[in-house]
């Protein structure tokens, strides 16, 4: 099955400093092997606001901008729980669960470090090792940066000319397209055994990714515009942002004409991937408040492919793979 989209079910913690389980067995299949999350910072000052595979013994959370937001995906384990972390008053941070993986993605708990050997250099990731008999058509990364700082990062689709490079934060998630022999491309101010991506998860099909991401970016500030339109039979598009101005720039993406219960126009760290639904009519609305943000597609979900039975093709629509989202 491709990406299933469900109306947003807000998990938060406990207490505080401490990864603590989130039960989504109610809110996803039984089938689900990884959750896509809206993660909020609902604070004045950053704050540490994560989420982790359900079995992983990952320590590090990340920041979040204050009165920001973040996206991110996460492994569920065998009772469909995930992990989640608050550094400070637990009512500050939230993490919305607005969709699910099947077997479209695979997610691993322990997941295989690849190092950026050299500053300021597109270096090459081949994942053909950790994605074992499985074929990847895309990762999903966890970036390390290697410092508390914003640092300057970047990525890409092998055999890609983007050369896009912004600050970003580390432990913040992003997901990128690879080649045939499932390599992507990295890039980072720093280097060194500590620097580099996680690849916490792998995409194998119902996805297609832009070897060179699509330039869709808009003008109008403080209120919501229409992106260029999905290819059709997209079911979300991943997007990447690049903002000019570390943690103050505001963005809310929705499905075209959504009302949205949930309009969150809220702050991002400069470099930042972002997983939105598209609408029926395959287009998706964005609100900025800098026209110096600028959008990319990346890539899109699509519904399931056709399956064959003894019988007539059964084919999936797209449409009804549209459910409710966050923005």
């Amino acid at each position: 099955m491709a990406v299933t989209w469900i109306t947003p079910v807000k998990f938060s913690n406990a207490s505080t400093g401490t990864w603590e389980a989130m039960d989504a067995s109610g809110d996803v299949s039984a089938s689900a092997t990884g959750v896509i999350v809206r993660i909020r910072m609902t604070f004045t000052a950053s704050r540490t606001v994560d989420i982790r595979h359900g079995d992983s013994v990952e320590t590090t959370p990340q920041t979040i901008a204050p009165n920001g937001t973040s996206w991110s995906c996460a492994g569920l384990n065998s009772a469909k729980e995930f992990d989640m972390w608050t550094g400070t008053t637990v009512n500050f941070g939230e993490a919305w669960l607005v969709g699910y993986f099947e077997d479209d993605a695979t997610f691993d708990a322990t997941p295989a470090f690849f190092e950026q050997a050299t500053t300021a250099t597109w270096e090459d990731v081949d994942i053909a090792s950790a994605t074992g008999a499985e074929t990847a058509i895309g990762a999903i990364i966890r970036l390390n940066t290697g410092s508390s700082a914003l640092r300057d990062k970047g990525f890409r689709m092998k055999g890609s000319t983007d050369a896009r490079t912004d600050k970003a934060f580390r432990y913040s998630v992003a997901i990128i397209g690879v080649d045939g022999d499932e390599i992507f491309q990295q890039y980072s101010e720093l280097a060194g055994p500590a620097v580099g991506a996680d690849l916490i998860g792998w995409i194998t099909k119902d996805a297609t990714f832009n070897t060179d991401a699509t330039d869709v970016s808009q003008n109008t500030t403080d209120s919501y515009v229409d992106l260029a339109d999905l290819p059709a039979g997209a079911t979300g598009g991943i997007y990447e942002m690049v903002m000019a101005t570390s943690s103050t720039d505001l963005i809310a993406m929705r499905p075209d004409g959504d009302p949205h219960s949930q309009d969150f126009y809220d702050k991002h760290f400069s470099r930042h991937f972002w997983i939105e639904q598209e609408a029926v009519s395959l287009v998706v609305e964005q609100k900025i408040d800098q026209t110096t943000t600028d959008t990319f597609l990346v890539g899109y979900f699509e519904a399931a492919a056709a399956v064959a039975e003894a019988g007539p093709i059964l084919q999936f629509d797209p449409k009804w793979h549209t459910r409710y989202i966050i923005g």
